[in-house]
């Protein structure tokens, strides 16, 4: 087990991502927080997530679960999940992650959390939330 978890620069939801071949920039597009639909369940086609980590020693385990909140728990139900092993060369390297989610189902409308742990230790979450809307885009 790592000495101190990792810590968390930045967590973000977005529609996708680019990088620069030459210089290997990061442009994230489409920005949000809230997925809004006519009729629930929905697939969202995708969801990029995109978040980087400092203060990581070695190989660093890193879990992502998107997880829907209820009545019945805080801790919400997963409707997504995936883990990946980072690499820190260094305690004060910047180390980027992102990942593409294709085809994410969401049963309902409602509060939702990208969640990021390391080794059972809550990193940061981040809430977004689904809405019903109606034809022309308002909440209805």
């Amino acid at each position: 087990m790592p000495s101190a978890p990792p810590v968390v620069l930045s967590l973000i939801i977005c529609d996708s991502s680019h990088v620069e071949p030459t210089t290997r920039k990061r442009s994230l597009l489409g920005l949000f927080n809230g997925i809004g639909a006519s009729q629930y369940p929905v697939v969202h086609p995708t969801m990029h997530i995109a978040a980087e980590f400092t203060n990581g020693h070695g190989t660093t385990p890193i879990t992502l679960k998107i997880v829907r909140v209820t009545a019945d728990s805080l801790e919400g139900d997963e409707i997504f999940g995936g883990s990946v092993e980072l690499e820190f060369p260094d305690p004060r390297a910047t180390v980027a992650f992102g990942l593409q989610v294709n085809g994410l189902a969401i049963p309902a409308p409602g509060e939702y959390r990208v969640v990021l742990e390391s080794e059972g230790i809550l990193l940061l979450e981040r809430r977004f939330l689904a809405a019903k809307v109606d034809n022309q885009g308002n909440l209805s």
